[in-house]
C-alpha cells in the first residue's frame, strides 16, 4: 500500500512539474510576451509634479468611543461600591478601542501609538499632577490632583489620536463590488472613486 502511495505522489508531483514547464515554455514560443509595467515617463521639458495623496480621516468613531468610554468611567466613580467594575470597563475600552480602531483601518503603526498614548499620558497626568497636589494638601486633595491629572492625560491622549493619528490615505483608484438585495428587486455591481 504504502509503495503505491509513493508512487501515485510521484506522478502527481512529476506531472504538475511537467505541466508548469511545458505552460512556460508554451507562453515563451507565443507571438505575445508578457508585458511589463514601467511608470509612465513625462515628456521632454515638462517637470513632474509631485503626487499628491488625498487623506480620510475617521477619528469621529475613535472620538466616539472615548466618550462612551469615559462615561462609564464616570458612572462607576460615582458609585464606587455598586458599579466599581464598570470603572476598569470603561478604562479598558478607552485604552484598547482607539488602538481596534486603527487596526481595522489597516494602521497597524498607529495602532501601536495610540495605545501607547492612551497608557502612558493619563499615567503621566497622574504622577504630575497629583504629586504636586498630595505634597501640599489633605488626602482629599490628593485624589482630586490624582484624578484630574489621569483626566488630562487621558484628554491629551484622545486629542492626540483622533486628531493626529485617525487619518489614513485614499487610494487613486478605487473599484469595489455592490450588490443590493430587496422584496423586488436584485442587483450585482460595481461601484467606485475615480
Amino acid at each position: 500500500m504504502e509503495v503505491a502511495l509513493r508512487i501515485c505522489m510521484r506522478g502527481a508531483v512529476g506531472a504538475i512539474l511537467a505541466f508548469t514547464l511545458a505552460g512556460r515554455t508554451a507562453w515563451a514560443q507565443t507571438a505575445f510576451p508578457p508585458v511589463a509595467w514601467a511608470p509612465a515617463r513625462e515628456p521632454a521639458g515638462v517637470a513632474a509634479q509631485p503626487h499628491v495623496t488625498e487623506r480620510r480621516w475617521y477619528g469621529g468613531s475613535i472620538i466616539a468611543g472615548d466618550v462612551v468610554s469615559l462615561g462609564v468611567v464616570g458612572l462607576g466613580i460615582s458609585d464606587l461600591q455598586h458599579k466599581g467594575a464598570l470603572v476598569g470597563l470603561g478604562l479598558a475600552g478607552f485604552a484598547l478601542h482607539g488602538p481596534a480602531t486603527h487596526a481595522v483601518h489597516g494602521q497597524w503603526g498607529k495602532a501601536g501609538l495610540s495605545l501607547l498614548f492612551r497608557v502612558s499620558l493619563p499615567y503621566v497626568g497622574m504622577i504630575g499632577l497629583g504629586s504636586n497636589a498630595c505634597e501640599s494638601g489633605s488626602d482629599a486633595d490628593c485624589a482630586t490632583g490624582v484624578v484630574t491629572g489621569m483626566l488630562v492625560g487621558a484628554l491629551a491622549a484622545a486629542a492626540l489620536d483622533a486628531g493626529a493619528l485617525a487619518y489614513e490615505p485614499v487610494p487613486d483608484l478605487a473599484v469595489q463590488p455592490a450588490c443590493g438585495i430587496g422584496p423586488d428587486y436584485r442587483w450585482l455591481g460595481l461601484s467606485g472613486r475615480f
